[in-house]
């Protein structure tokens, strides 16, 4: 996991944003029937704009989403695989835990 810079974060409707140089890592969305949607990417700011315009079709029926956390990786592929094991898991538990730990300030 790669430490970052909290400061570059900033609020946006709802759900903070992250003003910086593209960054891959893993998301963590909570949508408005209150489950957790994980997702890998390089451009998390696209990423969302892309989730919140309904362009997902994993989260377009349960608009809005919430952005809970962000955990970055040096490169893409580790992101994919990080993503993998959360999904493979199945786990709230394990995936608030996640959030706990790598929650963006709001």
């Amino acid at each position: 996991m790669v430490e970052r810079d909290l400061a570059k974060v900033e609020v946006a409707g709802s759900s903070p944003v992250i003003r910086s140089e593209k960054m891959n890592g893993v998301y963590i969305l909570e949508c408005a029937n209150g489950r957790y949607y994980a997702g890998s990417t390089n451009d998390l700011e696209r990423r969302l704009a892309e989730h919140r315009r309904g362009h997902c079709h994993s989260t377009k029926y349960v608009l809005p989403v919430q952005l809970k956390a962000f955990i970055e990786t040096e490169t893409l592929k580790q992101a994919r695989q990080l993503e993998y094991s959360i999904k493979k898991r199945k786990s709230r538990k394990h995936i608030e835990e996640l959030i706990d730990k790598n929650k963006i300030p709001i």
